[in-house]
C-alpha cells in the first residue's frame, strides 16, 4: 500500500525499523525507484539503473543500428560523467563495476573531469578492489567475513522485495 509511514512500514513487514529506514533512505532512493513525500513513502514505478551498460558493450566509435535508423555514436563513460550534475556523477561513479571504472581511467576524458570525480573513480577502483580481496586478506584488513556478509546480502534483499511488494498494494 502506497503512502505508508517507515513505522508502519516495519509493523507490517516485521522489519528492524533501524534497519528499514537506512535501506529506504539509501538503497532504496538510490536503486529502487522509492521516493518520499510528507515522510511517507511510495514507489515511482522506475528502478535506477547505472547510466553506462550500454558503453561497456561495444567500440564507442561505431555507431549503432536500431531497426535501419543509425544513432550517434555511444559516448564514453567520461563525457556522460562530465555531462551530468556532480552529484548524480558521484552516484553514478559508486555504483560502476570494474570493468567501468578501468574503461573510465583508459579514456581520454578522464583528465578533463573535474577532480572530486577523479577522486571517487579512484575511491570506488579501492573499494572494488578490497571487496575482491580473498577472504584471509579481508578479515585482516578488517571487512565482514563472508559468514556475516552474505546473510547481510540476503536479508538486503529480502527487505527490498517485501518493501516493494507492501509498496505495490
Amino acid at each position: 500500500m502506497p503512502g505508508l509511514k517507515s513505522r508502519e512500514i516495519a509493523l507490517r513487514t516485521a522489519l528492524n525499523r533501524t534497519e528499514l529506514n537506512r535501506f529506504l533512505w539509501g538503497e532504496g532512493k538510490d536503486s529502487w525507484g522509492l521516493y518520499e513525500r510528507n515522510w511517507r513513502w511510495h514507489h515511482s514505478g522506475v528502478e535506477t539503473r547505472p547510466l553506462f551498460a550500454a558503453n561497456l558493450r561495444g567500440n564507442e566509435s561505431q555507431a549503432i543500428q536500431t531497426g535501419g535508423a543509425q544513432r550517434a555514436p555511444v559516448r564514453g563513460i567520461c563525457a556522460i560523467l562530465a555531462s551530468i550534475s556532480e552529484i548524480e556523477a558521484i552516484r553514478q561513479i559508486r555504483r560502476l563495476d570494474t570493468l567501468a571504472v578501468d574503461k573510465a581511467f583508459s579514456e581520454e576524458e578522464y583528465a578533463m573531469l573535474p577532480e572530486v570525480l577523479q577522486i571517487e573513480l579512484v575511491r570506488r577502483l579501492e573499494e572494488l578492489k578490497a571487496n575482491s580481496a580473498s577472504p584471509q586478506e579481508r578479515s585482516k584488513s578488517g571487512g565482514l567475513p563472508l559468514s556475516v556478509s552474505i546473510p547481510l546480502a540476503i536479508t538486503a534483499i529480502a527487505i527490498a522485495i517485501k518493501l516493494i511488494s507492501t509498496l505495490a498494494k
